[in-house]
């Protein structure tokens, strides 16, 4: 299995990766976080870095800007 499959593997069980301040971070569900596939992700820790890192990199950043809002905003399901 390859790096891409491995982390596609990880986020069909909803294992999120990030990194912080150089430092691979993780969540997931604690039944999915066995000590085996922590030690997985540890053994590959640093070309997951590397990916992410590189992932950011040429990620396209929009700027957000400000809308003229007129009329009746409706709530969604979650300020209901």
């Amino acid at each position: 299995m390859n790096l891409v499959e491995f982390l596609q593997e990880l986020s069909a069980k909803n294992v999120e990766l990030w990194v912080d301040s150089g430092k691979l971070r993780y969540r997931g569900p604690q039944d999915v976080l066995t000590p085996e596939l922590l030690n997985d992700i540890k053994r590959v820790k640093e070309k997951i870095i590397l990916l992410l890192q590189k992932h950011s990199e040429t990620a396209q950043t929009v700027p957000l800007c400000p809308i003229e809002r007129n009329g009746h905003i409706p709530l969604s399901f979650a300020q209901q």
